[in-house]
């Protein structure tokens, strides 16, 4: 399947605002454990490279922000 980075914009915020719909009616949609994403590993040049510094920075914020909710942790509660 292609499509434009404008259209898989569109889809991700169509497919975000029907979850917060469907999640606020029947509850959060649990993911099994085993279809959690894993750990990511920082890029050889974090520091030496702004575009891999800020693209791992927003990866890792999502990650643990969709891990917190699976886990029912509120935001910024420090990983086990």
């Amino acid at each position: 399947m292609t499509m434009a980075w404008a259209q898989a914009k569109m889809l991700s915020y169509y497919l975000r605002v029907n979850l917060a719909i469907y999640e606020a009616l029947h509850g959060i949609v649990k993911v099994p454990a085993a279809m959690l994403p894993g750990s990511i590993t920082a890029p050889d040049d974090l520091e030496t490279n702004p575009v891999s510094k800020k693209v791992f920075e927003a990866v890792h914020q999502l990650q643990r922000e969709f891990i917190d909710e699976q886990l029912g942790r509120t935001p910024m509660t420090p990983e086990p």
